[in-house]
């Protein structure tokens, strides 16, 4: 495994343990409310798509750590349509998954990964 791919892990890992540590309700109050929360799923969301891009462009193994993908699904995941997603010039148009296509595979698609 490449060094860099390493530090993405660790990194992921470490941001994991942070958001775990934080219940929703602690994240609103502490970030007062807002703006806090939505830049924390918008900074993991962002990590865990550019591993999926690295992992894939190196050929390793892309399906990520399950509870960080879980979370990552749940937030996002046909939650902002092509519309919206694509006026913020960060995200391409949706595409096709396979059926039996990993979480993380599926994700990847949604935010305009070929997969």
């Amino acid at each position: 495994m490449s060094h860099d791919i390493r530090l993405l892990e660790k990194a992921l890992t470490h941001t994991t343990e942070l958001l775990g540590h934080v219940t929703p309700h602690r994240r609103r109050s502490r970030l007062r409310g807002g703006a806090g929360t939505r830049l924390a799923d918008l900074h993991l969301l962002e990590a865990v798509l550019h591993g999926w891009d690295l992992a894939t462009a190196t050929g390793q193994d892309r399906a990520g750590d399950p509870d960080t993908v879980e979370a990552v699904l749940r937030t996002w995941y046909g939650n902002h349509p092509d519309e919206i997603r694509s006026r913020t010039g960060l995200f391409g148009p949706s595409r096709t998954a396979p059926a039996d296509a990993p979480a993380l595979d599926r994700l990847a698609a949604y935010f305009g990964r070929t997969v």
